[in-house]
């Protein structure tokens, strides 16, 4: 089974007015994208600004949706490595007092390339998230 399902006993989307918790537009945007989901199997799209916590969003979303896995694609290497240490560690959730346990997610930093059935299963088989990029994971760009 997965981390995310494993483990959402210990996430709270919603804290105690002692904790940080996610700010409005996070809870916003959670609640927007399960809505959407009652009536939909189609992708939904979320766009907040820089600074406003798209990336423990992400991991909200990843609980509260019940992801067995989740496959982020980033714009750039410096991005992928951003949200795959954010993932890895779970250390934002902490902070926020929406996630108490010392167990973390079992995530790819996904560098090289996916050619072929064999490669993604690789690069996804063992893990509960992969973080690539558009040119790593298309099997239509040319190394």
């Amino acid at each position: 089974m997965s981390f995310f399902i494993n483990n959402k006993k210990h996430f709270n989307l919603e804290v105690n007015k002692n904790e940080i918790g996610f700010r409005k537009c996070q809870l916003g945007a959670v609640w927007a994208v399960k809505s959407h989901y009652t009536k939909s199997n189609k992708p939904a799209l979320i766009s907040m600004p820089t600074g406003s916590g798209k990336t423990a969003l992400m991991i909200a979303l990843c609980f509260e949706l019940k992801t067995k896995k989740a496959l982020i694609i980033t714009p750039s290497v410096v991005i992928r490595k951003q949200i795959f240490d954010v993932f890895s560690e779970m250390e934002i959730l902490k902070t926020l007092g929406v996630f108490n346990s010392e167990e973390k997610p079992k995530v790819n930093n996904h560098i090289g390339y996916l050619k072929n059935e064999n490669d993604w299963i690789k690069a996804t088989k063992s893990y509960d998230v992969v973080v690539s990029t558009p040119h790593s994971c298309s099997s239509e760009m040319k190394e």
